[in-house]
């Protein structure tokens, strides 16, 4: 029997596609703070240390622009004004 996952677990290693749309329910979902954790570990894992400085692999990356998006939703007024606290896409 499989457990179930949690928020902050990401793609296992045998994954290599992604559900766009299950995963924005996903973040939908998150409190701030979770999207904001769930937003750092997928900033690492699109990192040059993280990936032993390959490529990021494909699904990581859509899930931080997914991750980015939600919070830029969430936060639009404050994104708008310069105060979001996410990294701008190009920091990884």
């Amino acid at each position: 029997m499989e457990s179930k996952r949690s928020w902050l677990q990401g793609p296992r290693e045998d994954d290599s596609t992604i559900d766009v749309h299950e995963r924005s329910v996903r973040l939908q979902k998150m409190t701030d703070a979770q999207l904001l954790a769930f937003g750092t570990a997928a900033q690492y894992m699109c990192s040059p240390k993280a990936n032993m400085s390959k490529p990021p692999r494909d699904v990581f990356v859509i899930q931080l622009n997914e991750a980015r998006a939600q919070w830029r939703r969430r936060n639009s007024t404050k994104f708008l004004t310069g105060k979001s606290y996410l990294p701008p896409a190009d920091h990884y």
